[in-house]
């Protein structure tokens, strides 16, 4: 199978079958890497050695980069990994043929259309190959490790700059998060918005001890049980957040015991091979050329929730003068 990747590759890589794959788009590591701009496909595939099967775009939480997908005959899918932050999401993964959910509560958004696009929550995972026990001595007793931007999460630096305030030896960084959850007892997970993020999944691959804020819905329990995997508290609640650091730093055992929960079920259960083989599955049984079929068949609302995603996009980069009227420009025609 010869397949697009534009952006992300996720788990692609991992195909359990032969496969040819060229992954566009605006890093060092993409075989063809562009300059950040928005492209219309036929000028990427123009770029191609051969006509792809599957064209595969990889969430990589830029805006709308690529022009003209719903009218492509080749069969499409989006893995749609940052919704949660991107409302345009919701709409713009309806031109797919097959739309992939890491958060279960975008699959569950019914807008009574007989659309197309075959809709899977397909949760995150980890990679053991990269996610592994360092068997590092612990220095620290907390650390959290990921993005810290007030104007992309000011819940998180409110927490963050609150914990650090109570609790000693806390690790505070961004970058290579491995050795630095092996060092440590306790690993910090805070929400952007009610999601089931990567450092779930990374950090209990880690083997380390997990305390996050808590999941509510968006399928939590069907993946994680708390108390058992990882523990949880309040949203923003530092006061419990405090307790539980305290309560495990003194009871490492207990803390022990629910780290190897968590290791042994995202190892089992929640592996970048597990979601290739799932992803595979899925390809599986739909004929792709029936998808085909049923896109151009259902092509007015296509083109309805092209336009819809358009216009939320427009009007959450209006930051971006000239992107915010493109998408305005590209939403007219429609």
């Amino acid at each position: 199978m010869k397949i697009l990747v534009l952006g992300h590759s996720f788990f692609i890589n991992h195909l359990p079958i032969d496969k040819e794959i060229i992954n566009v788009g605006f890093y060092d590591y993409h075989k063809i890497k562009l300059k950040k701009a928005v492209y219309k496909i036929e000028y990427i595939l123009s770029l191609l050695p051969w006509k792809p099967d599957l064209i595969f775009l990889g969430d990589d939480s830029f805006p709308i980069t690529y022009i003209g997908l719903e009218k492509i005959e080749i069969p499409t899918v989006i893995y749609a990994v940052d919704s949660h932050i991107h409302p345009w999401h919701l709409y713009y993964a309806h031109i797919f043929d097959i739309a992939l959910f890491a958060q279960k509560f975008f699959i569950e958004v019914d807008f009574n259309f007989n659309y197309h696009t075959i809709k899977k929550w397909f949760p995150l995972y980890c990679n053991p190959q990269v996610h592994k026990k360092l068997n590092l001595k612990k220095k620290y007793d907390i650390c959290f490790v990921g993005t810290l931007n007030p104007k992309l999460n000011k819940p998180r630096i409110k927490l963050i700059e609150a914990l650090k305030k109570r609790v000693k030896n806390f690790y505070i960084g961004q970058g290579d998060f491995v050795p630095i959850f092996n060092q440590s007892k306790i690993v910090i997970n805070q929400l952007a918005n009610n999601d089931i993020n990567f450092r779930f999944f990374e950090a209990l691959s880690c083997g380390s001890f997990l305390l996050s804020e808590r999941v509510v819905g968006n399928g939590f329990i069907e993946i994680f049980k708390e108390g058992r995997d990882l523990v949880c508290f309040e949203k923003g609640n530092v006061d419990e957040a405090v307790e539980k650091i305290n309560y495990y730093l003194k009871n490492h055992d207990e803390a022990e015991k629910i780290a190897l929960n968590g290791f042994n079920l995202v190892r089992k259960e929640h592996t970048v091979t597990n979601r290739a083989k799932q992803f595979l599955n899925i390809l599986n049984k739909c004929k792709l050329e029936n998808l085909l079929e049923k896109r151009f068949k259902n092509i007015k609302e296509v083109n309805f929730f092209l336009k819809m995603a358009y216009i939320t996009a427009s009007d959450l980069y209006s930051y971006d003068k000239k992107l915010s009227e493109l998408y305005s420009s590209l939403a007219e025609k429609l």
